[in-house]
């Protein structure tokens, strides 16, 4: 992991948690600025420990190792989070010789070619109203745009966060559903969370076998799937 990050890095700045076995193992690692050894205690502790560290020192990545899982935090840096709005995606596509055209929604092939163009992912933000679900709010600045984003993938993985922020008027959710033809009765426990008072809020969802096999770089999505459906198979 550390070798990783030095290779797509070679100027960033490391720090690593490990605990005090592991301390030894890694202290001539090239980039390595600071290592905050931790001892085995509770999850709260253990990020309080942290934090508190590294508010005296620069860093650019922190890399966990005491984690249930390996955890990266990076400093709030331009150059670590890629992300374009539709309109621009629309544009980069274009120029990659694809057919896609303003209003479309984004095909797998489209997606890959967008999270090729870096080496982690990128969000896209603002797709149009018209291709996302009935309850995501408009942008007010720009009503056919929707405030909503994907996270995309790299090495062809495809979109694997879908989010954005939910309509929270009572009113503009029941004029969404008569616009959509949806049946008002479906929704009805949807439309009281508004009706009986609710606050501005956003939501997403994460394709975990998405992610998984990202990760771990699996050629097909159904080996991060404990029981696939499989051609000979339906049921576990």
């Amino acid at each position: 992991v550390i070798k990783y990050f030095i290779e797509k890095n070679p100027n960033s700045k490391l720090t690593i948690v490990v605990g005090p076995s592991a301390a030894q193992v890694y202290k001539n690692f090239p980039n390595l600025n600071n290592i905050i050894i931790v001892n085995k205690q509770k999850f709260e502790l253990h990020w309080l420990k942290i934090w508190k560290k590294c508010l005296f020192f620069k860093w650019d990545v922190i890399i966990d190792f005491r984690s249930s899982l390996i955890s990266f935090f990076l400093l709030r840096k331009r150059s670590y989070i890629f992300k374009h709005s539709y309109d621009e995606a629309i544009e980069i596509l274009k120029e990659q010789g694809q057919a896609t055209t303003w209003g479309d929604d984004f095909g797998g092939t489209d997606e890959t070619i967008l999270a090729k163009q870096y080496d982690r992912p990128v969000i896209i933000h603002r797709y149009p109203a018209s291709v996302k679900a009935f309850y995501m709010k408009a942008d007010p600045e720009q009503p056919k745009l929707s405030l909503s984003m994907d996270v995309l993938a790299p090495e062809g993985y495809g979109e694997i966060i879908g989010g954005g922020q939910r309509l929270d008027d009572y009113d503009e959710l029941l004029s969404q559903l008569h616009k959509h033809k949806l049946p008002e009765e479906a929704f009805k426990w949807y439309l009281d969370l508004r009706r009986y008072g609710t606050v501005p809020h956003s939501g997403f969802g994460m394709g975990i076998e998405r992610v998984v096999a990202w990760l771990c770089g699996l050629d097909h999505l159904r080996e991060a799937i404990p029981y696939p459906r499989m051609l000979y198979r339906m049921y576990p």
